[in-house]
C-alpha cells in the first residue's frame, strides 16, 4: 500500500468539511420541522420532497464520514507501523555503525602494532641495502678512477 504523508491534511480537511455540512443539514432539518408546519398536521404530512432530499444527502453525507473516518483510522495504522519500522531500521543502523567503528579501530590498532614490530627489521634491511649500494657504487667510483 502507498503511504502518502500528504494525504492526511487532505483527509481531515475533507472529514472536516464532511461534518461540518452534516451538521448544518440536520439544523437544517431541525428547522424546518419546527417552523415549516402547523400543528396539528401528521409526520408524513410534513415531509416535502425537499425534506426528502435533505434526509438522503444527510444519510450520504453520514456514510461518507464514516468511510472517510474508517480512511483515516487505517492511514493512521499504517503511518504508526511505518514509523516504528523506521525506528527499528534507524537503531539496527545505529548499532551497526558503532560495530564497523568498533572493527575498523580494532583493524587499525592492528596494523599499527604490526607496523610497530615491522619497522625495526625493515629499517635495519634498509639500512643493509643502502651500505651495500653505496659500498658498490663507492667500488665503482674507485674502478672508474682508476681507469
Amino acid at each position: 500500500m502507498h503511504l502518502s504523508l500528504n494525504l492526511f491534511p487532505i483527509l481531515l480537511q475533507r472529514l472536516n468539511e464532511l461534518a461540518h455540512n452534516l451538521r448544518a443539514r440536520e439544523q437544517e432539518l431541525a428547522g424546518r420541522g419546527s417552523n415549516h408546519f402547523g400543528p396539528g398536521l401528521g409526520m408524513a404530512d410534513r415531509q416535502t420532497e425537499e425534506d426528502k432530499r435533505l434526509i438522503v444527502e444527510n444519510q450520504q453525507l453520514q456514510a461518507n464520514l464514516n468511510v472517510m473516518t474508517r480512511r483515516l483510522a487505517v492511514k493512521e495504522e499504517s503511518l504508526a507501523k511505518l514509523n516504528a519500522l523506521l525506528q527499528e531500521a534507524y537503531r539496527e543502523a545505529e548499532h551497526l555503525t558503532k560495530k564497523h567503528a568498533s572493527e575498523l579501530a580494532a583493524l587499525k590498532e592492528e596494523v599499527w602494532q604490526d607496523g610497530i614490530k615491522g619497522r625495526p627489521k625493515r629499517l635495519v634491511n634498509r639500512a643493509k641495502r643502502m651500505r651495500k649500494l653505496k659500498n658498490v657504487t663507492s667500488s665503482l667510483a674507485f674502478v672508474l678512477v682508476l681507469s
